[in-house]
């Protein structure tokens, strides 16, 4: 099918059930399409009990979703699910009380996305969701029965705001992330990150820039605001703020592991952040002597009012 599009639709106040059934059985399955545009779409007050997405797309070149009005929604695992596209772009929409009941250790997410070669959020809104990943996305996906993995992969977030999204601590050690993400080149422009209980999880990536963003009074076990872990190339932070994050254990605003090299300019402030170690930042690990660099360029940093409590205010941990 070439093209295919949603303008003016609204789904509103569906109730399923999948009590009896383990079947993947998607609402909306997209397949083998050129273009899909969503203009203009609301979905609200919705019981989407299925262990499946509430919209699939399946190897379809281009996805362009605007003006997207999703909320008051209880999913079972994921609303928009993404396996193999060539672009994705998400502007001027809103995600707001989307919510998932079950204990069960699976991934729900709002977004899961598996081989996206370019994904663009931008003027977009999550907002009081809770016990759910808000955004998943991997750059390693599965063709004839290959494991497949880009390396010109883009994710960008431009003027995207994450606020008051809960994803608990359970019983199961599972992850408190808002977002899990894995990629090539990762940018995050004016990202404003506000009173989550979760923290930006990126890893095995390449290369991350977050710039002209602001992430204050989030809670997470280990990167109160934002963790990274096994980055080969650079992260480079420019005029942004990280204020009075909290992580349980390490890092209270920023968590490294494995970081090849940092770039931390002299407009960002990191200020009265929290942890048990590393108050401020913890740098951690080895990578082929990736945190020698990442070392050097945090020794010259000001980091103001942090609080650590193993090792008093100290308020960068090496």
């Amino acid at each position: 099918m070439a093209e295919v599009i949603f303008v003016n639709v609204t789904l509103d106040a569906l109730f399923t059930n999948s009590s009896t059934t383990t079947d993947k059985e998607n609402l909306v399955l997209f397949k083998n399409c050129t273009k899909v545009l969503f203009q203009g779409v609301t979905v609200k007050s919705l019981d989407f009990n299925y262990p499946a997405a509430l919209f699939n797309f399946v190897d379809v070149e281009e996805i362009v979703i605007n003006d997207l009005q999703v909320m008051d929604l209880v999913i079972a695992e994921k609303l928009i699910e993404v396996n193999k596209a060539t672009s994705l772009k998400i502007s001027s929409s809103v995600f707001k009380n989307i919510i998932t009941q079950s204990t069960v250790t699976t991934a729900f997410s709002i977004l899961s996305l598996v081989g996206v070669r370019t994904t663009t959020l931008s003027s977009t809104v999550f907002k009081n969701n809770f016990n759910v990943t808000l955004i998943t996305s991997t750059n390693v996906f599965i063709e004839d029965n290959f494991k497949m993995n880009y390396i010109n992969d883009t994710f960008d977030l431009y003027n995207v705001t994450f606020s008051t999204n809960t994803f608990p601590e359970d019983d199961n050690d599972q992850d408190d992330t808002i977002l899990s993400l894995k990629g090539t080149t990762l940018t995050f422009n004016i990202v404003n990150s506000s009173e989550n209980n979760g923290t930006l999880k990126i890893y095995s990536s390449t290369d991350v820039t977050i710039e002209n963003s602001n992430f204050s009074d989030n809670l997470a076990l280990q990167g109160g605001a934002v963790s990274l872990t096994d980055i080969t190339g650079t992260v480079s932070l420019v005029n942004s703020l990280f204020k009075d994050n909290e992580a349980i254990a390490d890092g209270g605003a920023l968590f490294l592991e494995n970081v090849n090299k940092l770039v931390f300019d002299s407009e960002s402030v990191v200020t009265g952040n929290t942890a048990l170690i590393g108050g401020g930042i913890r740098v951690t690990g080895t990578y082929n002597g990736a945190d020698v660099s990442a070392r050097r360029n945090l020794r010259g940093l000001d980091v103001d009012n942090e609080t650590e409590d193993i090792n008093g205010n100290d308020n960068l941990s090496l």
